[in-house]
C-alpha cells in the first residue's frame, strides 16, 4: 500500500511540471508572435518616415536642375516661377493642391510628382500593414487550432482575443480607411469626362463680357513685355460661400502697359475639384476697389471705393477642366487697392467667394448682382477733410499707444513694489 502511494506521488510530481511547462510554452509562443508583429510594424513606420524625409531634398534638387535648364534656355518667366516655388517650399515643406501652378508645365509636373510620391509612399505603407496583419492572423489562427486540439482551451481563447485585436486595432483600421479612400480618389480621377453633361447642361449663348478674354485652349498666352503678373497667393474665403469645397481657383493680378495709361486685369483659373462635378451657367463677379490717392495711415472699409464691377458669363464648368480668363479690369489712374471674387451658379447660388484682404470681406456681395457697375475714366479726388480725418486718426492711435505704454509701466512699478515689500517681510 505504501509503495502504491509513493508511486502516485511520484507520478503527480512528474505530470504537474509538464502541464505547467506546456501552459508556459503556449503563452511564450503567443508573446513571441505579438512581439514580432509589433517590431514589424515599428520597422515599417521607420522605413516610411525615412522615405518621406528624403522627399524634400529630392524635390529641391529637381527644382535646382529645372531652374538651371530654364536659365540655359533664356526663359526668364520660368526662372522667376521656379524661384518663387523654391522660396514657398522652404517655408512650408509641402506641396498642397492649392500650390499647383499652371505655368510653366515643367514645374507643375515636378509638383505633381512630389504629391504622387508622397501619396504612394503612404499607400505602400498601409498595404504592408494590411499584409502583415493578415499574416499575423493566419499564424495566430494556426496556433489557436493547435492549442484547441491539445485541449488547452484557455490558451486558445487568449490567442483568439489577440487575433481579434489585430483586425480591430488602429493600425489595421486606419490602413483600411486610407486604402479605400485612395481607391475612391483613383476612380474619381480616372472617371471619363461626362459627355452627357456637356450635352444636357444649359449654357450661355454668348459667354464672356466686354473686354473679357476666355482662353479656349485652357492655357493663357505667354506673358509679354507689355504686362507684369503677380500671383494672389494670400487669398481667403469669406463666410458667404455656399459650397466652396466644390471649386478650385487660382488668381493673378496683371498690369497691362498698353494704351495711354494701361490697366489692372485679373487673370482667373477656375475648375470643379471633382472630375464628376459640374456647374451650369456660372457667373463670375469681380469687384475692383480703390483707395483715395492722398490717403495715409490705417485704411478702413468705409474709405474704399468700388471702382468697377464686372459680371462675366463663364462657359459651363465640366469636371476638372479649367476655365481660364482675363477680365477687362480697370484703368491705372485709379489707386487700385484689391478685388473681391465671387462665383454664382445658374440658380444664383453663391458657390465660391474669396478676398485677398480680410477688410474686403464685409464689402463682398451676398447675392448675384443684377448689373455691372462702370466708373468714370478718372478717379475722383478725395475730399479735403479726408487728410484731416486721417491725421486725427493717427493722433488718436498715438495717444492710445502712449496710454497703453503708461499702463504697462505702472503695472511693472506695482509689481516691483510688491516684490520689495515681500523681501522686507522675509527679513
Amino acid at each position: 500500500m505504501k509503495t502504491t502511494a509513493i508511486l502516485l506521488v511520484c507520478l503527480c510530481a512528474a505530470i504537474l511540471p509538464t502541464a505547467a511547462q506546456a501552459t508556459a510554452d503556449a503563452g511564450s509562443a503567443l508573446e513571441r508572435q505579438k512581439s514580432a508583429y509589433r517590431q514589424a510594424l515599428a520597422k515599417l513606420e521607420r522605413d516610411y518616415k525615412t522615405r518621406v524625409a528624403a522627399l524634400p531634398t529630392q524635390y529641391i534638387a529637381a527644382l535646382d536642375s529645372l531652374e538651371k535648364s530654364s536659365r540655359q534656355k533664356g526663359s526668364l518667366d520660368n526662372v522667376i516661377a521656379i524661384r518663387a516655388e523654391q522660396k514657398r517650399f522652404e517655408k512650408t515643406k509641402t506641396v498642397n493642391e492649392d500650390d499647383l501652378v499652371t505655368e510653366p508645365p515643367e514645374l507643375r509636373e515636378l509638383q505633381t510628382k512630389y504629391r504622387s510620391r508622397l501619396t504612394q509612399y503612404e499607400i505602400d505603407k498601409h498595404k504592408q500593414v494590411i499584409a502583415y496583419a493578415n499574416k499575423q492572423v493566419t499564424i495566430l489562427d494556426n496556433l489557436e487550432k493547435d492549442l484547441t486540439k491539445k485541449g488547452k482551451l484557455d490558451e486558445a481563447l487568449a490567442v483568439r482575443t489577440e487575433k481579434d485585436k489585430v483586425r480591430s486595432g488602429p493600425e489595421y483600421k486606419n490602413a483600411e480607411f486610407v486604402l479605400a479612400d485612395a481607391e475612391a480618389q483613383k476612380k474619381r480621377t480616372q472617371a471619363p469626362e461626362p459627355e452627357a453633361a456637356k450635352a444636357t447642361l444649359p449654357a450661355w449663348e454668348q459667354p464672356g463680357g466686354p473686354g473679357v478674354i476666355i482662353y479656349k485652349n485652357g492655357v493663357p498666352a505667354g506673358k509679354s513685355a507689355e504686362e507684369s503678373v503677380k500671383r494672389l497667393d494670400a487669398i481667403g474665403y469669406t463666410d458667404r460661400s455656399h459650397d466652396r469645397r466644390r471649386i478650385a481657383g487660382k488668381f493673378a493680378l496683371v498690369k497691362k502697359k498698353g494704351g495711354e495709361e494701361g490697366r489692372y486685369v485679373l487673370r482667373a483659373a477656375l475648375a470643379c475639384r471633382s472630375a464628376t462635378d459640374s456647374v451650369a451657367k456660372p457667373t463670375l463677379v469681380v469687384d475692383y476697389y480703390a483707395k483715395p490717392a492722398k490717403i495715409s495711415g490705417h485704411i478702413t472699409a468705409d474709405k474704399l471705393t468700388r471702382a468697377r464691377r464686372e459680371l462675366i458669363k463663364l462657359p459651363n464648368m465640366i469636371g476638372q477642366n479649367k476655365v481660364i480668363l482675363d477680365t477687362a479690369g480697370i484703368p491705372k489712374p485709379w489707386d487700385f487697392y484689391d478685388v473681391v471674387i465671387s462665383l454664382f451658379d445658374g440658380e444664383a447660388v453663391l458657390l465660391y467667394q474669396v478676398v485677398p484682404r480680410s477688410i474686403l470681406a464685409d464689402l463682398a456681395p451676398a447675392e448675384l448682382p443684377t448689373e455691372a457697375h462702370e466708373v468714370a475714366h478718372k478717379p475722383p479726388e478725395p475730399p479735403p477733410e479726408e487728410a484731416e480725418s486721417d491725421a486725427a486718426a493717427q493722433a488718436r492711435i498715438r495717444e492710445e499707444a502712449r496710454r497703453e505704454i503708461q499702463k504697462v509701466i505702472e503695472r511693472k512699478k506695482n509689481e516691483w513694489r510688491k516684490r520689495g515689500r515681500g523681501r522686507g517681510r522675509g527679513r
